[in-house]
């Protein structure tokens, strides 16, 4: 506190001098730190008004950190219009790590607002459309910034590649959620085993290609090497392969089917949930690998190691430390 306060009697009685910003800057960074986002605010604003039009692009930095402040606080709406904002004053002098962080952001503080609706038993799907698809638009509008960025700029970002990469991300999980909540496998039941075998086969592979759709954006979240996100694409794809394999495996064999018919049923499913059960092994191996040679554990690798304890126990152990 003494040491904000320092910096703000500073930058109060020498404004002209070229300290004055850095002075204010530090303020504001001891402020947030001690939970005094008012005053950290204020410190922000005091610099952006030093700055003026001098350095246009130092304040769209010391703009975009304000929005922190909202989030912290959980603020959203203040969150969406305050970088919304953020892109219409600084869009074209800001640097690209910051346009593309402001979308995913804003991506972000939707998505915030959006995933209770969907973590109740009972769903209310209209409240979570309405403010997913203002999500997805400006996550895709992330993505869409860092695409139109020449190889050389890419090599250049900074917080820009780990926005991308969420961003992307985040479209992803828009398909995992119709996968697990939006649709099953429900196909046209035929008295004849084979017939029927047929339709629900053609139903497992339409919903293999919805989870292939998924695993084609996660695949290009893993390319962004950004570790939170890489390994969190492949925890994802473990856990979407798994639960095809286990709705496959637990589909239930027609009542009005002879226990022969069943028996045949059965073994069929067996062998073909089999198929996803080996590769989600294969992409939570991926996953744990991926976290050691990053030298990152997150909740997702650590979930990875959990699901891979389950499904193969002889060869994996779980180390809850």
């Amino acid at each position: 506190s003494q040491a904000s306060k320092a910096y703000e009697y500073y930058a109060q009685k020498f404004p002209k001098n070229e300290k004055a910003l850095d002075a204010l800057q530090n303020a504001a960074f001891y402020r947030m730190g001690l939970g005094q986002l008012d005053k950290a605010i204020k410190n922000y604003k005091a610099y952006m008004k030093l700055v003026g039009k001098k350095d246009r692009g130092k304040a769209s930095e010391v703009y975009f950190s304000i929005g922190k402040i909202f989030e912290q606080r959980k603020k959203w709406r203040k969150v969406i219009s305050h970088y919304k904002d953020f892109l219409k004053k600084y869009g074209r002098v800001a640097k690209a790590d910051l346009i593309i962080g402001a979308y995913t952001r804003i991506g972000n503080a939707y998505w915030r607002q959006a995933e209770p609706f969907i973590q109740r038993k009972r769903k209310r799907w209209r409240n979570f459309d309405f403010l997913n698809r203002p999500a997805q638009k400006a996550y895709n509008s992330a993505y869409q910034a860092y695409l139109k960025l020449s190889a050389k700029k890419k090599k250049t970002l900074k917080s820009g590649v780990a926005a991308a990469a969420e961003a992307r991300f985040r479209m992803g999980e828009d398909i995992y959620i119709k996968v697990k909540y939006r649709t099953r496998l429900k196909p046209r039941f035929y008295r004849n085993v084979k017939k029927f075998m047929k339709a629900l086969t053609k139903e497992i592979a339409a919903r293999g290609a919805i989870i292939n759709s998924a695993r084609t954006i996660y695949g290009e979240v893993i390319g962004f090497r950004s570790p939170n996100w890489s390994i969190a694409a492949l925890a994802r794809q473990g856990e979407m392969l798994e639960a095809l394999s286990n709705t496959i495996y637990n589909y239930p064999a027609p009542p009005k089917y002879t226990e022969d018919q069943k028996e045949a049923f059965k073994g069929v499913l067996t062998d073909r949930a089999e198929v996803y059960r080996t590769q989600a092994i294969d992409a939570y191996v991926l996953c744990m690998k991926t976290a050691q040679e990053l030298t990152w554990f997150n909740r997702w690798s650590d979930n990875a190691e959990k699901r891979l304890s389950v499904l193969d126990p002889a060869k994996y152990r779980y180390n809850a430390e």
